[in-house]
């Protein structure tokens, strides 16, 4: 995962880059998605900025999760699509 040190600007999107070294498999869904959130709620912390992230979990579903500074990752909602 690559992000710059500095917050993006407000009401602009949160550019995340993902290299991945071969191919994700169902199996990895579950540590992957507690890195991903301890990371966004530490950069929500470090810029004391809202984070929105869309985490695809399988083909055909997608978590909407919320980190707000100084609080818990919030899941905020599931959705029936993919990310491609």
């Amino acid at each position: 995962m690559t992000v710059k040190d500095e917050p993006p600007v407000s009401g602009s999107l949160l550019s995340i880059n993902h290299e991945w070294i071969g191919r994700p498999k169902p199996k990895h869904i579950a540590e992957y998605r507690q890195w991903t959130l301890i990371t966004n709620q530490f950069l929500a912390d470090r810029w004391n900025q809202r984070i929105l992230y869309c985490l695809g979990t399988k083909p055909n579903q997608t978590e909407f999760w919320q980190f707000e500074p100084g609080k818990s990752p919030q899941l905020v909602k599931k959705a029936n699509i993919g990310i491609p």
